[in-house]
């Protein structure tokens, strides 16, 4: 509504000048200055990096409103803010003063970091019966907007079913032209409990009072972003991993040949272009990656390389209904791997719905989800009576309702069955039907439950914390 009420006062403006004839073109306007309200932590010039203009410039009348709208979308996209307005406000003939209103996001979160050391809920709940001991907890303290430069500071230390410690620091800008950034990766973990071997298409677990595997890894990234929609990638990483006698016993492969050590360079490029509305949670736009990754060769203990790729689309059909798929693929160089550096369908956001408590650790897959959604509800909770903080008085809350269908196929050559005892779900068509809902709220919360038929008959329903396209 205040965008078109904005359109009709620009259009007005243009329409009265033109009729009084006191400029030969009244078909656009000049921005005089920039004023920015309520960034009381964020840096003036990591706000004007979104900005599509600076102070002298000339916009035309027509386009004002849709450069309005993009700004505004690219600021909520930094996640530094939770509500942004803009503001045009005459100060002579066509000069114009623009103020950029600003409701920052709350910054610093020294929480609880309670995790779960299974792949997903679903399988936590089902396979493992909720067991408290699976639980990861600790501390993560982040700051997400450090010194206000929008750079990323986070401390992790966790204990419990396995030990983590890990350092992430994130400089987005390092030159004038705010285009190129660097990141530092640091981490160290421990298990006593591990994932030797898949059986039957499940992970099968070793439990002992000593430690059974060991992961160091340092890394630094360089992010080079020459315009607001696509960014380059190039990470470099030492990983440094090790075995216990009894793992490499119960599975050679583990690192192949019974190897107990495993110390390798890990190079990885990523390019992305993400064009979508909403990173979150997008209902339009399109978002397409690609990585080369090059995992050991001549200095390390494996060679591997890796290409995948990954295409999002999304589009409105009508007013609250929408459309959504995800197309992603995964090529390998090596026939055997090590069990260790394999991961197939079932890892991370890799998995065909209904197939949650199933891995298929293949060197190669493919995975193709569409979903229909429909937008039922989406406003913003008033709780500024009880909460005073401007962070959290206002809780935006969204929820669809969905169709959903997904397949995949993961490969798996004969060389690479050894570690993968009863598998039945490789080399075949993996394929999922079902209904379900999105809940969406502030702070990327994205909450998925899901009713699903798959190809082997089996019907379940399944709790998801992130979105699925």
């Amino acid at each position: 509504m205040r965008l078109i009420k904005l359109f009709f006062c620009f259009l007005f403006v243009g329409l009265s000048n033109f009729v009084s004839s006191s400029t030969p073109d009244a078909s656009y306007l000049i921005v005089d200055q920039i004023i920015l309200h309520g960034n009381e932590r964020t840096k003036r010039n990591i706000v004007l990096r979104e900005v599509d203009f600076k102070s002298g410039d000339t916009l035309q009348l027509t386009d004002t409103v849709t450069i309005i709208s993009q700004i505004e979308k690219k600021l909520f996209n930094t996640k530094l803010f939770n509500e942004i307005d803009i503001e045009f406000v005459k100060k002579i003939d066509d000069e114009f003063i623009v103020i950029i209103h600003l409701v920052e996001r709350w910054y610093i979160f020294p929480i609880p970091a309670v995790a779960l050391a299974d792949r997903n809920f679903s399988e936590f709940l089902q396979r493992r019966g909720g067991d408290r001991t699976r639980l990861v907890f600790g501390i993560d303290y982040q700051d997400i907007n450090f010194r206000g430069r929008r750079e990323k500071l986070d401390l992790l230390v966790q204990t419990g079913f396995y030990n983590k410690y890990e350092l992430f620091y994130e400089v987005p800008y390092i030159n004038k032209a705010q285009k190129a950034g660097l990141k530092l990766s640091l981490s160290y973990s421990q298990n006593k409990e591990l994932a030797y071997q898949s059986l039957n298409n499940k992970l099968n677990y070793l439990n002992t009072d000593y430690t059974l595997r060991e992961r160091y890894y340092a890394g630094l990234s360089y992010k080079y972003r020459p315009r607001y929609y696509d960014s380059h990638n190039v990470s470099v990483y030492f990983r440094k991993n090790s075995i216990a006698d009894t793992i490499a016993l119960l599975n050679p492969n583990y690192f192949l040949e019974g190897e107990k050590k495993q110390n390798f360079f890990q190079f990885v490029y990523t390019y992305d272009f993400n064009k979508t509305d909403i990173n979150y949670y997008p209902e339009k736009g399109i978002h397409v990656s690609a990585q080369i990754e090059q995992i050991g060769g001549l200095l390390g203990d494996v060679a591997i390389t890796n290409v995948s790729s990954t295409y999002h689309y999304y589009t409105a059909i009508k007013k609250r209904f929408y459309f959504a798929s995800k197309s992603s693929v995964k090529l390998s160089s090596k026939n055997s791997q090590t069990y260790f550096n394999s991961l197939g369908l079932g890892y991370g956001e890799n998995y065909v719905r209904g197939f949650e408590l199933f891995v298929v650790d293949a060197s190669s897959h493919a995975l193709q989800r569409t979903a229909f959604k429909w937008k039922i509800i989406s406003s913003n909770l008033d709780a500024s009576r009880t909460v005073k903080t401007s962070q959290f008085n206002k809780i935006p809350f969204s929820l669809y309702l969905k169709l959903f269908a997904d397949g995949g196929y993961g490969i798996q050559k004969s060389s690479f069955k050894t570690n993968f005892v009863g598998d039945r779900l490789s080399n075949q068509l993996l394929y999922s039907y079902g209904v379900g809902c999105d809940l969406i709220s502030f702070y990327d919360l994205v909450l998925r439950l899901e009713l699903s038929r798959n190809s082997l008959n089996k019907t379940g329903f399944f709790f998801n914390w992130s979105k699925a396209i």
